[in-house]
């Protein structure tokens, strides 16, 4: 049921019913899109749901995060005895990464494809956290005071290990050798952070 095999389908609303019969559940979402909705409008009306649906989603997780995430973290620092910087590059670093980390490891699993899709979906997650993330806690903020010395060690830790990925990409392999520096150079980065 692709893309591919409805368009090339001489009825589609048949094919649909056919051969897609389990793939929505609560919202026929594949028979209103390739059968109801007319073909000039499907993008304009997917990027408007989209928006939608993104506002919708970040709004529930940022609401989920205040209420019980943000206090959790908050309770188990300070049982821990963490201070922010270190609970800032271990606690909250771990709950933002798992979720990278995870699809990662099942991406990575994939014979073609998948370690591409896996390097992509990590630093595509790097990257909207550094823009998109950032810019939300400033625009909630309103502003922000940096130190200078942490913004640094934390920028000049990233660089490295930017510069060392890219690296590895001009020689065109990666070994479990060669990723284990990826985890020892966060281990340097928490030990300078931690003393």
């Amino acid at each position: 049921c692709t893309n591919a095999d409805i368009l090339a389908a001489n009825n589609t609303a048949e094919f649909l019913e056919k051969n897609c019969e389990g793939e929505t559940e609560i919202i026929p979402f594949l028979s209103l899109y390739y059968v109801d909705m007319p073909e000039e409008y499907r993008l304009p009306i997917l990027i408007v749901f989209g928006i939608i649906f993104m506002f919708v989603i970040f709004n529930f997780l940022g609401t989920t995060a205040d209420a019980y995430l943000a206090p959790s973290l908050e309770t188990l620092s300070s049982r821990l005895e963490l201070s922010e910087a270190v609970a800032g590059v271990t606690l909250v670093a771990l709950v933002n990464g798992v979720a990278a980390g995870i699809s990662g490891i099942v991406a990575g699993g994939k014979k073609e494809g998948g370690p591409e899709i896996a390097i992509g979906g990590v630093f595509g997650a790097c990257f909207f956290t550094i823009t998109f993330v950032l810019f939300a806690c400033i625009w909630g903020a309103g502003t922000i005071r940096v130190n200078a010395h942490d913004f640094n060690r934390d920028l000049i830790f990233f660089i490295i290990s930017l510069l060392y990925f890219i690296g590895l990409t001009f020689v065109g392999t990666i070994e479990v050798t060669s990723a284990a520096i990826f985890f020892l150079l966060y281990v340097v980065y928490f030990v300078y952070v931690a003393l």
